[in-house]
C-alpha cells in the first residue's frame, strides 16, 4: 500500500466519460503533485479497499486546490495555491479497465498587480503576485472554465483558442488565454426587509 508523507488537499471522483467503470480517483497533494487512483472491483473479486496508481503528474508548486473535467471528460484542469491553472488533453479514448491518460497542454498564471510605492523615490512601480485560486469548473460545452480566486474576483477562461495557444506557448508552457474579470458585490442591506424579500 502506497503512502505519502503530503496531505491530500482535493479529490475528484472521475466521471464515466474518463473512467468507464467509475473507479478511477484523482488526488491532488499538497506538495503539488496529482495521482490517479484505481479502485479495486468487488464484482470481480478484487479487494475494494487496494487502490493502484495508474499516473502521476506534478503541475503544481503550491498545493493544489481544485481539480475539474470538461463534460465530455477531454479535458483536465487543475489549480494551485502558486496561482496557477494548469490545462491537460485526453487523447485516448475511455476504455473498460483503464483511466484515460492525459497530457499537458500548458498553464495560465492568476496574479495581481498592486500599486507598491519605492522608499527610495516617489515613483510607483507595478509588480505580479501570485493569485491562489479556490475553485475550478467548466461550463458546459467545454468552450470555457471559471475560476474562483482568493482575492474574492471570479476568472472566466475562454478555451476557443486554446490549440493555437498550445502551438505558440514557450518552452515554460505558458498560454495566452482571453482571460474576463468579475467581481461579486455585496447586496445592500434594506432596513426593515428579511432575507426573502431581498432574494
Amino acid at each position: 500500500r502506497d503512502s505519502w508523507s503530503e496531505a491530500v488537499t482535493s479529490l475528484v471522483w472521475a466521471p464515466v466519460t474518463v473512467s468507464v467503470e467509475g473507479r478511477a480517483v484523482f488526488a491532488g497533494f499538497r506538495d503539488g503533485v496529482v495521482r490517479v487512483l484505481w479502485r479495486g472491483n468487488a464484482h470481480q473479486g478484487e479487494n475494494v479497499s487496494k487502490w493502484t496508481r495508474e499516473q502521476v503528474f506534478k503541475p503544481h508548486n503550491g498545493a493544489v486546490s481544485g481539480m475539474a473535467f470538461s463534460n465530455d471528460g477531454s479535458l483536465f484542469a487543475t489549480i494551485g495555491t502558486d496561482g496557477i491553472a494548469f490545462i491537460f488533453k485526453a487523447e485516448s479514448l475511455p476504455r473498460k479497465g483503464a483511466t484515460r491518460c492525459y497530457d499537458p497542454v500548458g498553464f495560465i498564471s492568476l496574479a495581481v498587480t498592486p500599486d507598491v510605492i519605492n522608499d527610495s523615490s516617489t515613483s510607483v512601480f507595478r509588480r505580479q503576485e501570485p493569485l491562489a485560486a479556490s475553485s475550478v469548473t467548466f461550463r458546459p460545452d467545454g468552450l470555457a472554465m471559471i475560476l474562483s480566486c482568493s482575492d474574492g474576483r471570479i476568472a472566466e477562461v475562454s478555451l476557443t483558442g486554446l490549440e493555437a495557444a498550445a502551438a505558440e506557448k514557450s518552452e515554460s508552457f505558458e498560454l495566452s488565454l482571453s482571460t474576463s474579470w468579475f467581481s461579486v458585490l455585496r447586496p445592500k442591506l434594506v432596513k426593515g426587509a428579511n432575507m426573502g424579500e431581498m432574494s
